[in-house]
């Protein structure tokens, strides 16, 4: 719509006026203009008399509501008082009511007036008692006060929204106190994407931070603590955790071995099965139908017993001497930096082009050997599950696990069972032999597959971050890692 500025609006004269086509004379100029401002007050009092009728219709409703209500505020009363938090709120809420009641009888004489008020305004009225009952059990602030008083100054009002201001941020601040932050402290790259709460219980929030400082929970990586020149400053309640999936035995464990880290952690997720959260590099599922495969085609097309890939050759476990000695009674075939063998462009590494070598393995070899560069209690490495990806070849297995506890005996072959290297690969050669024997063992294998955990290890660190229950502390984190017979010498190479 347009707007005009006073100065340019011209109305018309009355002398111009004409009736019946012609001027007016005096006469009738003067009785145009008494209807005129006859009218205009006759509008004016018709603006009048609606802001009153209005602010009255008002009033009544308001009275109407309050008398109608006079058999149910005992109720309200009782409701709320039996909902209220502590401090005094029942007894307030007590005392406002009778006042109420008190005003109540005073306008008994007008029930008449507003008897038939409307259901749905007495509804609105008690649907508000009750809210602000149940936000007086919440905060533990008298809100009866504003609710049961149909009359307040505008000082009480303006303490209220004091009140309520400071309610709102201490509101805030428990909603922020209620998540529990995690940061990892010396992570590898691309750790930080590693910390997953979707699936955690959506009472018990969590979520990642970029400050230590304002961390719940700090998360060490104990093979990287030799990059590490001081701790942080530890907040009060902070949670500190310590992760590694490598050997116990690694020399860049020797890093934990410091004075500033004696009675600070809280948990453990390390190889060990004693650990808070005892990890592997996987999990053996079985499956429900398990492949139909031409096992006795897969027999005929191997044309070699043992394939062996591998990167780091002078290991703790001396595992090339082992199989060194294995070689007087079997062929070995050995693809990486430690052999002449290769697969691909650039021979064999774990990351590399695993999945074409693989695929020569399951198609050509009979055994493979998954054997750990450490002899450490529970430590069992990548190497052992990749082998249950598809492929057809069974698993000869050399370390510090108890691989019967873990895993089913009849899908593996343990080179603990056996006194020395020679007698392991004479094993080997006559099951590489005996086709029934060996079909029955790579059917019993390939009914498992690699699995994920069942438990997610970030949601039940959340748990604990949320309820802080069970704590506890290594006293000595280092000792517990390097305790005596965490880790051993080999004992299966003895001069025969």
């Amino acid at each position: 719509m347009k707007s005009y500025d006073a100065q340019y609006i011209r109305l018309p004269q009355l002398s111009s006026l004409t009736l019946g086509g012609g001027p007016l004379c005096s006469r009738h100029r003067s009785v145009a203009k008494g209807c005129a401002l006859l009218l205009g007050f006759l509008c004016f009092s018709w603006l009048i008399y609606a802001s009153r009728v209005y602010l009255f219709s008002q009033q009544r409703e308001s009275n109407s509501v309050i008398s109608g209500c006079e058999g149910c505020s005992t109720s309200v009363s009782i409701s709320i008082s039996s909902s209220s938090s502590p401090d005094g709120v029942a007894e307030n809420t007590k005392t406002t009511t009778q006042r109420d009641e008190l005003e109540m009888q005073t306008l008994g004489n007008r029930k008449s007036a507003g008897a038939d008020a409307s259901a749905e305004k007495t509804y609105a009225v008690l649907q508000r008692l009750v809210n602000g009952a149940e936000s007086t059990r919440r905060t533990g602030t008298p809100h009866q006060k504003l609710l049961f008083n149909d009359r307040h100054d505008l000082d009480l009002d303006l303490d209220e929204g004091s009140d309520d201001s400071a309610e709102k941020s201490e509101e805030q601040k428990q909603e922020k106190s209620q998540v529990k932050q995690f940061f990892f402290f010396n992570p590898r790259p691309g750790a930080r994407d590693w910390a997953d709460f979707d699936d955690c219980d959506e009472d018990r929030i969590c979520a990642m931070t970029s400050s230590v400082e304002d961390a719940d929970v700090v998360l060490f990586n104990a093979a990287r603590m030799k990059h590490v020149e001081s701790l942080p400053k530890r907040r009060s309640n902070q949670i500190w955790v310590m992760y590694s999936r490598e050997p116990p035995d690694l020399p860049s464990m020797d890093a934990l071995d410091r004075p500033d880290l004696q009675n600070q952690v809280n948990y453990s997720r390390m190889v060990y099965s004693d650990s808070t959260w005892p990890v592997l590099y996987g999990v053996l599922e079985q499956m429900a139908s398990p492949p139909e495969k031409d096992y006795e085609n897969i027999f005929q097309g191997k044309r070699y017993d043992v394939a062996w890939f591998v990167s780091h050759c002078d290991r703790p476990s001396k595992r090339m001497e082992y199989v060194r000695r294995m070689m007087s009674t079997i062929d070995v075939h050995i693809y990486g930096e430690c052999g002449n063998w290769t697969c691909g462009d650039r021979g064999y590494t774990m990351g590399g082009q695993k999945d074409e070598c693989l695929e020569k393995l399951s198609q050509e070899y009979k055994f493979y050997l998954s054997f750990e560069n450490t002899l450490c209690r529970d430590y069992v490495s990548e190497k052992f599950f990749n082998i249950f990806e598809g492929v057809d070849v069974i698993p000869v297995v050399r370390g510090g696990a108890d691989y019967r506890k873990l895993f089913p005996s009849d899908i593996l072959v343990d080179a603990n069972d056996f006194p020395s290297p020679e007698s392991l690969g004479t094993y080997l050669h006559f099951l590489g032999q005996d086709e029934t024997a060996y079909i029955k063992m790579l059917r019993n294998k390939n009914g498992y597959k690699k699995g994920r955990y069942k438990t997610n290890f970030f949601c039940d660190l959340c748990e604990r971050a949320h309820t802080g229950e069970p704590r506890h502390v290594y006293k000595d984190f280092y000792k517990w890692v390097r305790a005596p017979g965490n880790c051993w010498k080999p004992k299966d190479l003895d001069p025969l």
